[in-house]
């Protein structure tokens, strides 16, 4: 796991300006969050506003062992969080899976494909791996294609209606993960997506 002074120092000097590092002491929802004893870079604004209300602190030596982080039963910062060479580990992986999910959740695929005779439904309807495909190019993201699951009126055609759709993506792991507060649903994620229609013979399909 890289440490957040050798990312700092391959940044970009103008975006070292703008992210500060900070570790959370309470999960906040959001691409922009983080979970109890993680340390992310954060955008210098949004950090200011979690140090102001007490849900992060500045690192330090101290703070890099162990920090006390808020407990929803008690609702009070009593939880202690050893940052161990397990729990450094064990946040990479959680961070992976926020990371895809964030970035699902707050995309919006762009599509461009051909479409003849009255002109609202697509030559080739989209398929599993299509999706799956536009997922890496524009986002970054592998997923196998089997996880990802079509609308009822979709599911023996594929995607067909140009405009504005949608599918979901199924995230296995997170039980084991312990994610729960920190997104929507720690199951899937809407996917959304615009079809254009392409008026060059050049678009594909």
């Amino acid at each position: 796991m890289l440490r957040w002074s050798r990312l700092l120092r391959e940044m970009a000097p103008e975006l070292q300006l703008e992210y500060i590092p900070v570790i959370f002491t309470r999960t906040i929802l959001g691409p922009q969050g983080g979970f109890a004893g993680e340390e992310r870079l954060i955008k210098r604004e949004v950090a200011q506003k979690y140090l102001s209300d007490g849900n992060a602190v500045t690192p330090n030596a101290e703070f890099r062992q162990g920090v006390w982080c808020y407990n929803p039963d008690s609702e009070q910062y009593d939880r202690f969080v050893e940052r161990s060479t397990e729990f450094l580990d064990f946040a990479a992986r959680k961070r992976q899976w926020l990371d895809v999910y964030w970035r699902v959740n707050t995309g919006y695929l762009l599509f461009g494909r051909q479409s003849w005779g009255q002109g609202w439904l697509l030559n080739c309807p989209l398929r599993k791996k299509d999706v799956a495909q536009k997922l890496w190019e524009q986002y970054k993201v592998r997923v196998d294609p089997r996880l990802i699951e079509f609308r009822e009126k979709d599911r023996r055609t594929g995607i067909q209606d140009l405009g504005h759709n949608w599918c979901w993506l199924y995230l296995p792991g997170a039980e084991e993960l312990a994610i729960d507060r920190e997104v929507y649903d720690n199951k899937r994620v809407k996917v959304r997506m615009h079809i254009r229609k392409m008026s060059s013979y050049g678009a594909l399909y």
